[in-house]
């Protein structure tokens, strides 16, 4: 009982409906290419996208800033949109690489000020961006991220509609990125997407959000957790979702592909996420569902440890009598047999709901003929991990300087 239901108790089994909404939206992408090849072009031009905004903030990441502006400028996007780029006003090699892109229409940026001493200056970023922006519907993304293709924003954009003020955005980590990274990405992921999906949505690990302005300023930015230096994604989620109000980007056309983030950068995010949880509102639900998850992994790994360890004393104990009974032996290899048959259901069963799940929400990337997905059963033995590294991460928190976390340290 324990093998077949304990695979149940996982993000990825409660992810087969986010598959179903994938499906769905592939397949009206599909039936839309459709459609269009059969109308005229004054037809398809007809109804032009709304005008939507990209607001980057950057800080100290010119080489990124140099590697993704090409990217996000180039857009095949029927209607008007602009990338806002927020960078420090004494920055000049970000400033030379904005000069070298030269006049641009569908680019515009402005500057942090020097001094904002109560204030973090990526929440501040992101507001000046907001700011500046002339169209209602607003994507807010990371330096960090680019689109895979020119039509990213297109895919993107569709589901800004009239009768939502949220969006919540996908971007995995690509290929080069360590597979633990991926895998964990991908995992936590799936919790906030599936929550979202049933009700209010929590939060997101993800660094593409899409809000209205209006409604951004309507409810005063970041004000409530103005003290909290990171976790700008998750604020802005957990801050202005509501029931109904808030659309899934998850079809692959609309993702974009995360760089590799380096070991400081990554553990410096869980850190940030770990301190930002305090603030969040609605965390009852996700905490529940992880720790019971990720519990009942060592529950059911525990329990067929001890009894393979039982069958095996107890197979050494009747070898050490004289003499020793054939019958009672071949009971005990039957049961150590069972017990491992029983473990390895277990693994296959898993396997076969982990699969689908990994391959589906791998970042295709047209740059590379081939796809890497993770392993699912490698996935299986790093989800074994992630316990103890929640464990060593919450230990290492403990011992750092809280006010690194917050811009309020008088």
């Amino acid at each position: 009982m324990l093998a077949l239901v304990t695979p149940l108790f996982s993000p990825f089994f409660r992810a087969r409906k986010l598959l179903c909404l994938m499906q769905q939206e592939e397949r009206a992408l599909d039936d839309c290419a459709m459609e269009e090849g059969e109308k005229p072009s004054a037809d398809a031009s007809s109804s032009k996208p709304e005008p939507i905004s990209i607001v980057i903030v950057e800080h100290d990441s010119a080489f990124r800033l140099e590697q993704i502006l090409p990217r996000y400028l180039s857009q095949n996007y029927a209607g008007d949109y602009k990338v806002i780029v927020v960078i420090d006003k004494n920055d000049s090699e970000s400033e030379d690489v904005l000069k070298r892109v030269g006049y641009n229409p569908h680019l515009y940026y402005t500057f942090l000020p020097t001094a904002s001493r109560y204030l973090s200056r990526k929440k501040l970023g992101i507001t000046l961006g907001l700011r500046a922006a002339k169209t209602d519907w607003v994507i807010v993304t990371d330096v960090h991220c680019a689109p895979t293709s020119d039509d990213w924003l297109t895919h993107f954009a569709k589901h800004c509609t009239n009768d939502k003020t949220l969006v919540l955005g996908m971007t995995p980590y690509e290929d080069e990125a360590p597979v633990y990274y991926r895998f964990n990405h991908l995992r936590t992921m799936l919790y906030h997407l599936r929550q979202a999906q049933k009700g209010i949505a929590f939060s997101t690990n993800q660094s593409m959000v899409a809000i209205r302005k209006s409604e951004f300023f309507k409810q005063k930015g970041f004000s409530g957790n103005l003290e909290y230096t990171r976790a700008e994604f998750d604020f802005l989620v957990n801050k202005f979702a509501e029931e109904g109000n808030t659309a899934l980007a998850i079809e692959p056309e609309a993702w974009l592909q995360q760089f590799n983030p380096n070991p400081k950068r990554w553990r410096g995010r869980q850190l940030f996420t770990l301190d930002a949880m305090k603030g969040l509102q609605r965390k009852g639900w996700f905490k529940f569902w992880s720790y019971l998850d990720n519990d009942l992994i060592h529950v059911f790994n525990f329990v067929m440890i001890f009894w393979i360890v039982i069958a095996c004393l107890c197979i050494w104990d009747e070898s050490e009598k004289i003499p020793v009974n054939p019958n009672v032996m071949m009971h005990f290899y039957i049961l150590l047999a069972i017990l491992v048959v029983v473990w390895l259901i277990s693994q296959i069963v898993r396997f076969f709901i982990y699969r689908p799940v990994l391959k589906a929400f791998t970042i295709k990337n047209p740059e590379y003929e081939n796809y890497s997905y993770i392993n699912p059963f490698l996935a299986i033995l790093l989800e074994w991990t992630m316990t103890f590294r929640n464990i060593a991460l919450a230990i290492r928190y403990k011992f750092l300087d809280k006010t690194d976390f917050i811009t309020h340290k008088l």
